[in-house]
């Protein structure tokens, strides 16, 4: 069986690291994949560096559509995996290339106009959500059948991340230093401008306990001008550093065996469907503060793992990341279990690849009896 992983997304986001995941958990099955990318991306760059199949095309979404059909003949794929909702104008081809499975996975949270969606619900042959707040959004502009038909092409399937090697701390437990941290994509819908006024506002806080918090975060700048805005902030700052843009397995797991907690301060009007770098710090067993965007607080299973805030402002930020660092004053490890946990039982590798491998295989296979019929 073969799949084609479509994701045209050009700067590195979510969405390259989901389909770089789907292709290892899948590494030593009857599945193979060929991804499909805009070149000189990211993604690109990604997919060559694990030495995994390749089809580059142009980021003029005309000539891609154009040249789509050709490229389904070349390399005969079984099941065309779109993953970005602004590649749904590919799932027209369908009409044309009717004994290929079409699944779509829906990152986004914007919604598409009603004839849009309509179409991409006639088209595909599954459509999967990242989480139940994705799976709202999706379903609630169609009305549905009484026989539930029209609902059963949608399939809930959270996300997962690559199992880290050690989940040990570098720092020793008797250290007197509390490290808050941030990793993501550096721009206004992630928040971390949020984050840094919060953070200036605890100034003083743990001094009485002799204690000294930190604040590192990660990442890639998306504009030069809001990098010129965080900047101007952390101006004069001992206290907070920049890690840079963080490329290795190796590096990521460092930054989370190194902090205390992670923030996600994603606005309210972003609307999360998910976020990888969560359920990333579950795995290393930390706990989150975030705002309540989108499915975060779904994925987060407050007080499981960690706390979510209601209200979008520094001054209620600044509230939860003392309320997180009082509790780990008293006990480091206080989230250790219940992240653990959490993430053993809903984001497990075993677990998203169970549910993804019977979507593949349920569409291979009913292909299949179609071809002998």
């Amino acid at each position: 069986m073969l799949v084609m992983l479509v994701n045209t997304s050009r700067a590195h986001c979510g969405v390259d690291d989901y389909c770089l995941i789907i292709n290892k958990i899948f590494k030593k099955t009857d599945i193979e994949f060929v991804h499909l990318g805009v070149k000189n991306s990211s993604y690109k760059k990604q997919v060559l560096k694990n030495k995994l199949s390749w089809q580059g095309i142009s980021k003029n979404a005309i000539i891609t559509f154009l040249l789509f059909p050709f490229l389904l003949i070349k390399h005969k794929a079984d099941i065309v995996h779109i993953n970005t909702a602004d590649d749904f104008y590919l799932l027209f081809w369908r009409l044309f290339f009717k004994k290929k499975k079409w699944l779509i996975t829906r990152h986004n949270s914007f919604p598409l106009n009603i004839i849009m969606h309509k179409s991409v619900f006639f088209l595909c042959h599954k459509i999967i959500c990242i989480s139940k707040y994705s799976r709202e959004i999706i379903t609630k502009p169609l009305k549905k059948n009484k026989d539930g038909k029209k609902y059963s092409k949608v399939v809930t399937i959270y996300n997962t991340v690559m199992k880290h090697g050690s989940s040990k701390r570098i720092r020793q437990e008797t250290n007197n230093t509390f490290i808050i941290g941030f990793l993501g994509r550096i721009d206004p819908q992630k928040g971390l401008d949020i984050l840094i006024d919060a953070f200036k506002l605890l100034k003083n806080f743990g001094k009485k306990n002799n204690k000294k918090i930190l604040l590192l975060f990660a990442g890639e700048y998306s504009t030069k001008q809001f990098k010129q805005q965080i900047l101007s902030q952390i101006k004069g700052e001992a206290r907070i550093h920049h890690l840079g843009f963080l490329e290795t397995s190796d590096e990521i797991n460092d930054f989370y065996n190194t902090i205390d907690f992670l923030v996600q301060p994603s606005r309210l009007s972003f609307k999360e469907t998910f976020g990888l770098t969560v359920i990333n710090a579950l795995q290393h067993e930390k706990p989150i503060v975030a705002f309540n965007s989108g499915a975060l607080k779904e994925i987060i299973s407050p007080p499981l793992g960690g706390i979510v805030i209601e209200k979008q402002s520094a001054k209620e930020l600044a509230k939860g990341l003392k309320s997180m660092l009082k509790q780990l004053f008293v006990k480091r490890n206080l989230y250790q279990k219940t992240t653990r946990e959490l993430y053993r039982k809903k984001y497990d590798n075993n677990i998203f690849f169970d549910k993804l491998s019977k979507v593949y295989h349920h569409a291979y296979h009913e292909k299949v009896i179609k071809k002998l019929l």
